[in-house]
């Protein structure tokens, strides 16, 4: 019992932390009024997003790729605007809440995989001491809830028994509700658990209910797009491959740990901030930090 009670408090705390970075992060973006800029951060859309989230009638055609973005994210931010909060506010809450989420299911899933509460706040506190974490849960998008949905969706997939295939349906569905290809997460899990036979009808349910949801959705929220229609996307399949090549080590490598650096632009009259995915932009504290994060990562692993 001592030992459900200590798991539960650092479960509340775990989501309590993660929660309260992201809303302080926001606070700090919304004074200089990055809530109405566009490509801000790793090309965070956070003038769409902050619109979709506060406004029911908004543009909401990018559910078309994020199927049950509006119906699960704008519905309570909208309900907190009519609750008597700030417009800002709200969808920072909402954010807030996805960093919460995050953390703690992360904090779940590393405990569930080492089995010492120790050493999953251990991990946790690393995961949220991450440029990835800082940035991605300092925005209003859609990337916090999006790494909440995989993570859910690993950690529901370690559910055993008679619940583990109903756990797999609802992974599957979380991971489907925010981004698309985060689906990947779901049926990957239920591959490694249930074999390709059960996979496929335990995708087709989870695919079913996300469609039925969608239903739901465009009824309520007018201008959403349509159910996953990709055409939308092609233009990132054309992406020159050169830069991407020679920059993606350092992006995944060292960007998630420590940030290499930014430029400020103007870009038809908005003032947009983007990140540098390179090696070279540095300065020599940042490799200081870069290397004392890797040390402290190393000892976490052993």
């Amino acid at each position: 019992l001592r030992r459900w009670r200590r798991l539960v408090c650092a479960a509340v705390v775990s989501f309590a932390a993660g929660a309260t970075l992201s809303f302080l992060l926001t606070g700090h973006l919304f004074v200089t009024g990055a809530h109405r800029m566009q490509d801000l951060w790793f090309q965070a859309d956070t003038r769409r997003v902050f619109d979709n989230l506060t406004n029911r009638h908004s543009d909401h055609h990018r559910t078309s790729v994020h199927p049950l973005s509006a119906l699960l994210l704008a519905s309570p931010t909208i309900g907190l605007k009519h609750a008597g909060f700030a417009p800002d506010v709200a969808a920072r809450l909402t954010s807030a809440a996805g960093a919460g989420v995050l953390t703690l299911m992360f904090f779940l899933l590393v405990h569930r995989l080492l089995g010492r509460i120790v050493d999953a706040w251990l991990f946790t506190c690393l995961l949220m001491s991450s440029s990835a974490f800082l940035f991605f849960t300092g925005v209003v998008e859609l990337y916090v809830w999006g790494g909440a949905s995989i993570i859910t969706a690993l950690l529901l997939g370690a559910v055993q028994g008679r619940l583990g295939p109903f756990a797999l349906v609802l992974g599957g569905t979380a991971a489907l509700s925010v981004t698309v290809t985060n689906w990947m997460a779901g049926l990957a899990v239920s591959l490694v658990r249930e074999g390709a036979a059960r996979t496929s009808v335990i995708g087709a349910v989870s695919f079913a209910l996300v469609a039925a949801l969608s239903v739901v959705q465009n009824a309520v929220y007018p201008e959403t797009g349509k159910f996953l229609d990709f055409k939308s996307e092609t233009a990132y399949v054309h992406a020159r491959p050169e830069g991407r090549l020679r920059e993606a080590p350092g992006a995944f490598f060292l960007d998630g740990v420590v940030l290499s650096g930014g430029t400020s632009l103007t870009n038809e009259g908005t003032p947009t901030l983007l990140i540098h995915d390179r090696l070279g932009g540095m300065s020599a504290v940042g490799y200081v930090a870069a290397a004392g994060w890797a040390l402290l990562f190393g000892g976490g692993a052993v």
